[in-house]
């Protein structure tokens, strides 16, 4: 059974970090917050012409939990409200390629976990902040935030599939 609303949290980089996902008849929304809002707004679609490619196999001593799902190339992104995090760069369009990034990973991790889903386009906002007391994150704490909001989503994914709230 799959809930049509589910809420993760858990701590990232020394901030609350929480995960709401709702479904919708025509869509699915994703919000990934740190500071207790929307934060800024993008939808993902995948072209029906482009089929999702699975996730490979762990490689021998790699958990399952560190594979990712590959984004696909015709995933089309749509900007509907707010501008980028700052947390995503010092210039906008720094910020702009690491939302997109975000995004499209976010809803690639959405679109596998449930193949009812591969259709629905992902809305999703994103409310991040620095690793708290950073002025400027490091490469190592953007990996391991990214890592861990696509992460949380899978779990999100994972609870929402399994009807539990």
């Amino acid at each position: 059974m799959v809930s049509a609303s589910v809420v993760a949290e858990r701590e990232i980089l020394g901030c609350n970090t929480q995960v709401l996902i709702q479904t919708f008849s025509d869509r699915i929304l994703v919000l990934v917050t740190q500071l207790g809002k929307i934060g800024s707004l993008v939808q993902a679609s995948l072209s029906s012409a482009a089929p999702m490619i699975p996730a490979l196999p762990p490689l021998p001593g790699e958990e399952a939990d560190d594979i990712l799902p590959e984004p696909s190339a015709s995933i089309q992104l749509s900007p509907l409200f707010g501008a980028p995090p700052p947390v995503f760069g010092d210039s906008l369009e720094d910020a702009q390629v690491l939302q997109n990034i975000y995004v499209s990973q976010i809803a690639t991790v959405v679109w596998t976990a449930d193949s009812m889903t591969i259709g629905l386009p992902v809305v999703v906002g994103l409310a991040l902040k620095r690793a708290a007391g950073n002025a400027v994150d490091s490469e190592q704490e953007r990996r391991e935030r990214f890592l861990s909001v696509a992460r949380l989503v899978r779990a999100c994914m994972q609870q929402r599939d399994a009807g539990s709230v």
